[in-house]
């Protein structure tokens, strides 16, 4: 079967049998899927990953029921997944170890004039990594790939933190799922606690995005004057009051005077179980309201049509 036969399978099985638990279903693809995707890349010097990079993003958004324009990066971040050009870093540099220690392959050395464009690409990328072959080898081969691992995943790590920017709230310090989604929450609470972790909450802001309008356009029709943004929606909009004297305002009170960002950061940060659970009821029943009251949960076709592809 092809590798997107494959995908979709276990997205199906994912949305029925699976029973929408996203740490299980991320871990048969990375079996399956990407141990497919990577079949032999240990024996060529890739350049151009990006293919198998969309099958992952798709991928992931598809289990996690969010639109096109997520970030990848929050994306990968909050399912534990890093980049398919890393995996294929990794796999190659322990695949020429292991020929070292095995076969006795001696260490690249630039200076040769017939040396293969594998061995090249090899000497750039440990280069990279800030490690030469000789220290490599003089470690032997089990440390040699668990620092080549590690040294990797931490690179690729602080890169995506360094995306972050606005989505602070989800740095890491590993590649692992985040803990809500392995939570025993209902699937559209986690899901709508995703949506707003992610800043793709149904909204004017949201909408926004996808006819292309100026983020200081898309106000709320709670007629504020303030922009819809997923600050405005847990804090703010009076069209979600009751619910927010219900679920959140009791841990709100608790801690006095801080700014909309560091409320919005403490909410969806995901450390404390308890608040997790009690925001992700709210974000869930926001959506319903918003569904009731505009006839679609995102005020435009546009954006719902996204949503209607995830089964409900």
């Amino acid at each position: 079967m092809s590798v997107q036969k494959n995908t979709g399978a276990i997205t199906r099985f994912f949305h029925t049998v699976g029973g929408k638990h996203v740490p299980s279903v991320i871990q048969v693809f990375k079996a399956r899927i990407i141990s497919q995707m990577l079949y032999g890349s240990q024996l060529f010097a890739y350049t151009n990953l990006r293919p198998l990079e969309i099958v992952q993003t798709k991928f992931v958004r598809a289990i996690l029921g969010v639109p096109h324009c997520t970030f990848n990066v929050a994306l990968r971040l909050e399912v534990g997944l890093i980049s398919i050009k890393a995996r294929a870093k990794v796999l190659m540099l322990k695949y020429w170890l292991k020929l070292i220690f095995s076969v006795g392959l001696g260490p690249t050395d630039p200076t040769r004039l017939f040396q293969s464009e594998w061995k090249r690409h090899i000497t750039e990328e440990i280069s990279k990594i800030g490690f030469s072959p000789s220290i490599l080898i003089g470690m032997g081969l089990t440390d040699a790939i668990k620092a080549v691992k590690v040294r990797l995943w931490d690179i690729e790590l602080q890169d995506h933190v360094g995306q972050l920017g606005k989505y602070n709230f989800l740095k890491k310090s590993s590649f692992t799922t985040s803990s809500y989604l392995a939570s025993t929450m209902s699937s559209k609470a986690i899901r709508a606690f995703t949506l707003a972790r992610l800043n793709v909450f149904p909204s004017k802001l949201l909408e926004g995005r996808f006819r292309g309008l100026p983020a200081s356009d898309c106000f709320c029709p709670c007629n504020n004057d303030k922009v819809e943004s997923v600050g405005h929606v847990l804090l703010f909009c009076s069209c979600y009051q009751d619910l927010r004297m219900e679920l959140l305002s009791p841990i709100i009170c608790k801690s006095p005077g801080r700014s909309e960002e560091d409320y919005v950061q403490w909410l969806l940060s995901d450390n404390t179980p308890y608040i997790t659970r009690q925001v992700a009821k709210f974000c869930a029943a926001a959506m319903v309201v918003r569904k009731q009251m505009f006839g679609s949960c995102c005020c435009s076709q546009a954006c719902c049509e996204w949503n209607r592809k995830w089964p409900s």
